[in-house]
C-alpha cells in the first residue's frame, strides 16, 4: 500500500453565463471575482482484510466562492461572490472480489462553512448552499461470463440547503439502479438498464421562488440502451 499527501492552489474565473443578472426581466451585467481555492489531502490505498482499501482526508478553503441565488425559479437570479468558505471532509472507497461477483462501497463526508461573510455576519458559521454532507454508494457487479455483465447500484445523497440563512433544505435523493453490458469482440458494446427501479419521487433541482420552495421532479422509473463501439 501507499500513503500520500497533496496540495493544491488553483483558480476558477466566472463563466460568460455567471456575469449576468436578470432582475425585473432585464439583465445586468455583475462584477463577480475569480474564485481562489486553496487545498491540503492526505491518504491511503492499500489491501486489508480481502478488500482494497482507498481514504483520504482534506481540508480546504475558497475565497470569492461564486454563489448562484434564484430569486423567481427559472426566471430571475443574481450572482455574487461568498467572502470566504470552508470545506473540510473524508472521501472512502473499498471493493471486494468473489470470483465472478465484486463488491464496491464508497462514502463521501464534506463539511462546508461559510467563515466570513462581509455583508451579513450571520450567516458566518452556516453551511455552505447546494453542498451535501453525505453521499453513498453501494454496487454489486457479476460478470456473468467474459462479455456480458450487470451491475445494480444503490446511491444515496443527503439533502443540502438552498440558501445562505440555511432556511430552505432539499430533500434527501435515493435510487436504485440497474445497468447490463454486453461487449463483442469487435469493439462494440451494447448497454440498458431500469434508472430508479423503487420508482422514488426524487427531484432533479430545488430552489426558491419568492420565498417558496420549487421542485424540478425527476424521472421515476424508466428504461434506457445504447451501444458505443470503440476502434
Amino acid at each position: 500500500g501507499n500513503i500520500y499527501t497533496r496540495f493544491e492552489q488553483s483558480f476558477r474565473t466566472p463563466a460568460p453565463t455567471e456575469f449576468q443578472d436578470k432582475v425585473n426581466n432585464s439583465y445586468k451585467i455583475n462584477n463577480l471575482d475569480a474564485e481562489i481555492n486553496q487545498t491540503l489531502e492526505a491518504g491511503l490505498k492499500d489491501y486489508l482484510l480481502g478488500s482494497t482499501v482507498a481514504i483520504n482526508t482534506f481540508i480546504g478553503r475558497t475565497k470569492e466562492e461564486i454563489y448562484y441565488n434564484e430569486v423567481t425559479h427559472g426566471k430571475e437570479w443574481t450572482y455574487s461572490n461568498l467572502d470566504e468558505t470552508q470545506r473540510k471532509g473524508i472521501e472512502s472507497s473499498f471493493s471486494q472480489e468473489f470470483g465472478k461477483i465484486k463488491f464496491i462501497e464508497s462514502l463521501s463526508y464534506v463539511d462546508a462553512k461559510i467563515k466570513k461573510d462581509n455583508i451579513n455576519s450571520n450567516y458566518e458559521g452556516n453551511q455552505v448552499p447546494y453542498t451535501s454532507k453525505l453521499k453513498g454508494n453501494i454496487s454489486a457487479k457479476i460478470d456473468w461470463s467474459k462479455k456480458l455483465n450487470s451491475i445494480l447500484s444503490f446511491n444515496y445523497k443527503d439533502g443540502y440547503y438552498l440558501d445562505k440563512a440555511n432556511k430552505y433544505k432539499a430533500n434527501s435523493n435515493i435510487t436504485l439502479d440497474l445497468t447490463v453490458n454486453y461487449i463483442m469482440d469487435n469493439g462494440l458494446k451494447l448497454y440498458g438498464g431500469i434508472n430508479n427501479i423503487l420508482d422514488r419521487k426524487n427531484f432533479d433541482q430545488e430552489a426558491i421562488s419568492n420565498g417558496e420552495k420549487v421542485f424540478d421532479p425527476s424521472e421515476g422509473r424508466h428504461f434506457y440502451s445504447g451501444f458505443k463501439y470503440t476502434f
